[in-house]
């Protein structure tokens, strides 16, 4: 997927949560779409593994992407 369609395709969702950020600026915000992109595109492989199930969902790998990076993410907000 290119990062332009997914841009686009989550706008409407981004621009909220930039108004968010800016009233209430003490709000981290974990952003898992970033673990997938780079500047140009969102990639639905890595390393021969599969990232997504289907275009809306992840796959067990991504799943296990996502959560290998929230579970730090977490425990340094708790601490």
């Amino acid at each position: 997927l290119a990062r332009a369609d997914f841009d686009s395709r989550t706008r409407q969702y981004r621009t909220l949560i930039d108004e968010v950020r800016k009233d209430f600026p003490s709000v981290r915000i974990f952003d898992a779409p970033a673990l997938f992109f780079d500047q140009d595109f969102c990639w639905a492989t890595v390393d021969g593994k599969m990232l997504y199930r289907d275009s809306d969902h992840l796959s067990l790998e991504g799943s296990n992407r996502v959560a290998n990076q929230l579970a730090p993410f977490l425990k340094q907000l708790l601490q």
